[in-house]
């Protein structure tokens, strides 16, 4: 049964992108083909029903492309099985790909304890090496090199409410980060694949 403040999350890196672009790494843009695959998995969120509550992306350009193809995707079919609107993906600033992958994590954990309803779902959508490291904070509790996101793969995480037991039992100065569970690994390849 779910508590208050659990939640899950979708850790998604970006599809592929330029190697480089005029205004620098900020400015590199999704490819036509990086673009078109990430379109071809939007089958596959559907058939997952991956509609988030909330939806984050990092500020440069390649992540937030990411996010608003699968935003234009999926909000015509969550507005027809669930009568409301897909709340469009909006940025977080700590979630570049050389950003502190404990401060990403805490401000994932702060934005998943602000949702309302049973397991909400919160994606976010950025870059590696930040998005790996952040997964492994989550589910190892250490920045190692645990996970390794593709271009476009998906980690699906249940992340439970923070216990109070968990700083009696390992006392420090920040909180704890919450232990998260494995829902799935999806490889863009695999997501590219599935049909309805």
């Amino acid at each position: 049964m779910a508590r208050k403040f659990d939640f899950e999350l979708l850790l998604v890196r970006h599809g592929d992108a330029e190697s480089w672009a005029q205004g620098g790494d900020t400015q590199r843009a999704l490819t036509p083909h990086g673009a078109a695959a990430i379109e071809r998995c939007a089958p596959a969120w559907e058939h997952f029903d991956w509609f988030w509550s909330e939806a984050v992306h990092s500020p440069l350009l390649r992540a937030n492309q990411t996010a608003h193809i699968l935003y234009e995707q999926l909000e015509g079919t969550f507005a027809r099985q669930r009568g409301g609107e897909l709340l469009p993906p909006k940025e977080l600033a700590p979630l570049t790909p050389d950003s502190n992958p404990r401060a990403s994590a805490r401000a994932i954990i702060e934005l998943g304890s602000r949702q309302g309803g049973p397991r909400p779902l919160v994606a976010v959508f950025g870059h590696n090496p930040n998005l790996s490291r952040v997964a492994s904070l989550l589910v190892c509790g250490e920045d190692s090199s645990s996970f390794s996101l593709g271009r476009g793969d998906v980690v699906h995480l249940f992340v439970p409410a923070p216990s109070p037991f968990d700083a009696l039992l390992a006392p420090q100065q920040e909180e704890p980060l919450p232990r998260a569970i494995v829902l799935g690994v999806y490889p863009r390849s695999a997501l590219e694949l599935m049909r309805p």
